[in-house]
C-alpha cells in the first residue's frame, strides 16, 4: 500500500508503561510459548542492584508434580518439542510474593533437541530474588543432574532498547550439553518479591492454555486467609479447587493434555481466546485510581526552569485551546522519548522538574509533565492510563494497574473532553483539527472516576484522504505516459506522513514512491521532484507526484497491445484475507477513508463503456463510476472506500472477501488497442469510422430492398422480402465478423456491395419465375399445400432463416460491446 509506505519512519513511541513483553520469560523451543504466556501474567518488575541468582531447594510449601515421561506425543507437536509439563505456584506473603516455576520438555527429533537444550528465563535483580532449583536430563528413565555441570550466563539484556526504554533486567541463559533424541529436559526456579510501588497489593494470573499441546498443568495460587484477592478464570468452564489451612487459601487448577488453540492471522489486538487464571486484590477500578492518582499528583510548584517556560507559554497563548496546543507541542518537541525503568520506574513517573531538565521521560514522566504544566495554566487536565496493544481487551480483566503498559493525557476545554498523546511525534494545528488517541478503553487518575472510558473520537470528514491522478496518452500509444497523483492527507495519515518526511527527507520518501508504482508500470521514471504543501493549521499536507511511464502498452499475443490503469490507494484496500475459514474476527484498518479520482486522457475517443457500482458490506462501503470519453477522449474513475468496523466476525469473512472482489473487479479500466495493419502506428479503435460508414449504408441498401419489394407483383412480394431479410441478415453477420480482422473495411465495404448487387438479383430471379416455382409457395397455404412434402419442407426452413440470421447477429453484437 503506497499510504503506509509513505508512514515509514514514522513510528510513534506509544510504549514504555509497565511495558513487559512475553519474550521476557521465554525457556527452550516450544516451551517458550508456555513460559513467555506464563510469566506474563505472573512477572513484576523491579529495581535493579541485588546478587544475581543462588542454587537452592524449591520452597516447603511446593506441591510436587512429577511430569509424564510415558505419553505419546499427540499430532500438533511443533518443532519437534511435546511439551509434558507446566506448574506455576505462587505464594503470597505478608510481604511480598513467591512464584515457583517448573517445566518439562521431550526431545523428539533433532529440532527438540536444539529447542529443549537451550534455557533461558529473565528476572530483575534490584529486589527481585531468583532461586535455581533444577536443572535435569530423564534419560531412559534415569534421572541426570546437569545443575552443576551446565553453562549458566547471566547477560545484561535490554530488550526493550528498540522502544528507547531501559528496565535493568538480566536474563538467565543455560546451555546444556549432552542432550539426545528421547531426553526429557525439566528445570526449576523461583521468583520472589514485589515493587515497592504497588505497596504491598497483588495482582497477577497464570495462563492455562497455549497456542501448543501440554501433557499437564497445574497453577496454584496460597493466599494468607487475612487477605481480600477476587480469584476469577477467563475463557474455561474449569474452576479451582478451593481449600483452606494453616491460615492459607489455596486455589488450584490442573488440566491433562490441553489442547492448543492457533490463531488466525490478521488479529485484533484484543482477540485472547486462551484460558487463564486471574488474581487481584484490587476491588474495582476505583481503587486501581486511588492506587494511581497520588503517584501522577503535580508538585505544588513548578521548579524554576519549569516555572519560566509554564510562564511564556501564558504570556503567548491567552485561551484555554491555544494553551494545550503550546504545551502539547513542547512536550512532544522538546521532550525526547526514553524510559528508565527500574524499580518503581516500572510504574512511577519522574517529576516533571527533573524531566524538564534533563529534556526526556518515557510516556509516565511526559503524561505528568504535560499536565502539571497545563495545571498551573489553568486547564482541567488528567493522566490516563490505556493499553496500546490490547485495547478493549481490557475490560474483560480484574482490575489492575498490570492491564495497562501507557499512560497518556486528558484535557478539558470548554466542556469538550481531548486525548492527547504527548510521546506522539510532533503535531501541528489546532484542537480541532488535532488527532486524538484512541487505544480503546482508558482509566483516567481523577476524583471520581470509578469506570473505565471510552477514547474512540468521532468520524468526520477531516479523516479523509483524497486522491487525483492523471494519465496524459495524449502525444500517443508510443510516447511516455505523463502520471501524476495529487493526494490531500488528512488527520492521523497527514501526521505520520509529515513525521516521516522530518525523519528520512523527501528524496527518500521521493524513492518509495517510485518503488511502489515500478512493481506495476517498469517503465516509469521520475519527471518531476516530489512537491510537499503543509498546512499545519488544517492538519493537511499535499503530495504532488510526477513520473513518465514508457511502454505504457504493453503487447498482446494476437497483435492488440494493452494499458491496464489502477486507481492504487482504493485497490490496497480491497485486497484478500489471507485466510478465510476462520476462528477468529478478522482485523480491518478503522477508521480508514478515502476517495480517488482518476483521469485518463487519449488521443482520441476510445469506445470505454461507461459504468458506476455499489458495494455495501458491514465493514465497509465502495462506490465506483466511469464515466466520459466523447470528443475530449478523456475518462474519469471516481473510487469511494470507507471502512464502517475495525473487525469482521470469523463468520462473515467469507462475505467480507467476496464483497472486496466484487469491488475489486470495478476498480480501474483496461484500454485495448489495436495498430493498423497488426503493427504500431495510429490506432484504428476497430476501423471506427469505416464501421459506421458501412452500417449506414448497410441499412440503406436494406431499406432500398424493403421497398422494391413492396413495388414488387402481390403475388411475389412475400417471398422477395424473405430473401431479401435472409440475404441481408448474413451480411450483418459478416459486417460484424469483419471488424476482426486487419484491413476489415474492405472487407465491410465489400459486404455493401455484395448486399446491394445480390439483392437486386434475388428480386429479379423471384419476378422471373414461373408460377409454378416453389418460392411462390412462401406465405401463401394454397400454394404450399400443393407442393411436395421435401419442397414444403425447405419453404418453411426459408422461412425461418430471417429471425435465425436476426438472433446470430444481435448475439455478435452484444458479444462485442462485452468485449
Amino acid at each position: 500500500m503506497r499510504l503506509a509506505l509513505k508512514c515509514l519512519g514514522a513510528v510513534n513511541q506509544k510504549m514504555g508503561f509497565m511495558r513487559k513483553d512475553l519474550s521476557r520469560a521465554a525457556s527452550g523451543g516450544v516451551m517458550r510459548y508456555v513460559v513467555l504466556a506464563l510469566i506474563s501474567w505472573a512477572t513484576i518488575v523491579l529495581p535493579a542492584g541485588a546478587a544475581d541468582y543462588r542454587v537452592g531447594v524449591a520452597p516447603d510449601w511446593v506441591v510436587p508434580i512429577k511430569p509424564a515421561a510415558d505419553l505419546p506425543p499427540p499430532e500438533k507437536v511443533v518443532n519437534g518439542e511435546w511439551a509434558l509439563l507446566s506448574d506455576v505456584q505462587t505464594r503470597v506473603e505478608t510481604a511480598g510474593k513467591t512464584t515457583y516455576h517448573h517445566f518439562a520438555g521431550k526431545a523428539l527429533d533433532s529440532r527438540g533437541v536444539q529447542q529443549v537444550a537451550d534455557i533461558s528465563f529473565v528476572f530483575d535483580p534490584s529486589s527481585e530474588k531468583l532461586v535455581i532449583h533444577a536443572i535435569n536430563i530423564v534419560r531412559d528413565g534415569q534421572l541426570i543432574d546437569k545443575l552443576r555441570s551446565a553453562r549458566i550466563s547471566v547477560l545484561q539484556r535490554e530488550t526493550e532498547l528498540e522502544y528507547r526504554i531501559y528496565d535493568g533486567s538480566k536474563t538467565v541463559h543455560v546451555v546444556l550439553d549432552d542432550v539426545r533424541i528421547g531426553d526429557i529436559v525439566e528445570y526449576a526456579y523461583s521468583r520472589s518479591g514485589l515493587n515497592p510501588a504497588f505497596k504491598n497489593q497483588v495482582a497477577g494470573g497464570s495462563g492455562m492454555q497455549w497456542s501448543v499441546p501440554v501433557a499437564h498443568t497445574f497453577a496454584r495460587l496460597l493466599v494468607p486467609a487475612t487477605r481480600n484477592i477476587t480469584v476469577t478464570t477467563r475463557n474455561s468452564s474449569i474452576q479451582p479447587q478451593l481449600t483452606e489451612a494453616k491460615g492459607y487459601r489455596d486455589y488450584r487448577w490442573e488440566q491433562r493434555n490441553v489442547a492448543p488453540i492457533k490463531i488466525d492471522d490478521q488479529t485484533p489486538g484484543h482477540y485472547d481466546p486462551y484460558a487463564a487464571a486471574h488474581w487481584t486484590e484490587f476491588p474495582d477500578w476505583k481503587a486501581v485510581v486511588d492506587w494511581g492518582a497520588p503517584l501522577y499528583q503535580p508538585p505544588p510548584q513548578a521548579g524554576p526552569a519549569l516555572a519560566l517556560a509554564i510562564d511564556r507559554i501564558r504570556q503567548v497563548a491567552a485561551s484555554p485551546a491555544e494553551r494545550v496546543q503550546a504545551v502539547l507541542q513542547l512536550v512532544q518537541r522538546d521532550i525526547r522519548y526514553l524510559g528508565i525503568e527500574v524499580g518503581q520506574g516500572s510504574y512511577v513517573p519522574n517529576s516533571p522538574d527533573v524531566v524538564f531538565q534533563r529534556r526526556f521521560g518515557d510516556c509516565k514522566d511526559k503524561a505528568l509533565l504535560m499536565v502539571s504544566m497545563l495545571r498551573a495554566l489553568g486547564v482541567t487536565a488528567d493522566v490516563a492510563l490505556a493499553n496500546t496493544r490490547r485495547g478493549r481487551l481490557i475490560e474483560s480483566l480484574p482490575p489492575s494497574p498490570l492491564v495497562f503498559n501507557h499512560a497518556l493525557v486528558r484535557v478539558n476545554v470548554n466542556g469538550a473532553k481531548y486525548w492527547l498523546d504527548p510521546t506522539r511525534s510532533p503535531q501541528s494545528g489546532d484542537l480541532a483539527h488535532l488527532v486524538q488517541a484512541d487505544y480503546g478503553p482508558a482509566l483516567v487518575l481523577a476524583s471520581g472516576q470509578t469506570a473505565l472510558i471510552s477514547m474512540t473520537p468521532k468520524l468526520s470528514a477531516q479523516m479523509r484522504t483524497d486522491v487525483h491522478s492523471v494519465f496524459d496518452a495524449t502525444a500517443g500509444v508510443d510516447q511516455p505516459v505523463r502520471y501524476t497523483i495529487r493526494t490531500t492527507h488528512r488527520a492521523e495519515v497527514a501526521e505520520r506522513l509529515r513525521s516521516s518526511i522530518a525523519a528520512n527527507g523527501q528524496a527518500e520518501t521521493q524513492s518509495d514512491y517510485l518503488n511502489f508504482y515500478a512493481k506495476r508500470y517498469p517503465g516509469i521514471k521520475v519527471a518531476a521532484p516530489l512537491k510537499v504543501e503543509d498546512d499545519p493549521v488544517s492538519n493537511e499536507l499535499v503530495t504532488t507526484e510526477s513520473y513518465a511511464i514508457s511502454g505504457f502498452f504493453g503487447a498482446e499475443k494476437d497483435g492488440r497491445r494493452l494499458a491496464y490503469v489502477r486507481s492504487a490507494e482504493i485497490r490496497s484496500r480491497l485486497r484478500q484475507p489471507e485466510t478465510l475459514i476462520r476462528t477468529a474476527p478478522l482485523r480491518v484498518d478503522f477508521p480508514d477513508w478515502i476517495r480517488e479520482v482518476t483521469e485518463v486522457k487519449l488521443d482520441s475517443d476510445w469506445k470505454v463503456t461507461p459504468s458506476s457500482g455499489k458495494v455495501k458490506d458491514p465493514a465497509f462501503e465502495f462506490q465506483h463510476t466511469t464515466e466520459g470519453g466523447g470528443a475530449r477522449a478523456t475518462y474519469v474513475l471516481t473510487d469511494h472506500y470507507r471502512a464502517l468496523a475495525g473487525e469482521v466476525p470469523p463468520d462473515a469473512v467469507r462475505n467480507y472477501a467476496a464483497n472486496l472482489e466484487t469491488a475489486d473487479d470495478m476498480v480501474g479500466l483496461t484500454l485495448r488497442y489495436k495498430p493498423k495493419g497488426g503493427v504500431a502506428g495510429t490506432a484504428s479503435r476497430w476501423d471506427g469510422k469505416y464501421w459506421t460508414l458501412a452500417t449506414g449504408c448497410l441499412l440503406a441498401v436494406w431499406a432500398l430492398m424493403l421497398g422494391a419489394c413492396r413495388l414488387s407483383r402481390p403475388e411475389h412480394r412475400q417471398a422477395n422480402k424473405s430473401l431479401v431479410m435472409v440475404f441481408m441478415s448474413v451480411c450483418a453477420i459478416l459486417l460484424l465478423a469483419a471488424r476482426n480482422l486487419p484491413n476489415g473495411w474492405i472487407v465491410q465495404m465489400s459486404c455493401v456491395a455484395i448486399a446491394c448487387i445480390g439483392s437486386w438479383l434475388l428480386i429479379l430471379v423471384a419476378e422471373s419465375a414461373p408460377e409454378t416455382h416453389f418460392l411462390h409457395g412462401i406465405g401463401k397455404a394454397d400454394v404450399l399445400a400443393e407442393r411436395k412434402a421435401a419442397e414444403r419442407t425447405l419453404i418453411k426452413g426459408m422461412t425461418k432463416l430471417p429471425s435465425t440470421f436476426m438472433w446470430i447477429g444481435m448475439t455478435l453484437g452484444l458479444l462485442h460491446m462485452v468485449s
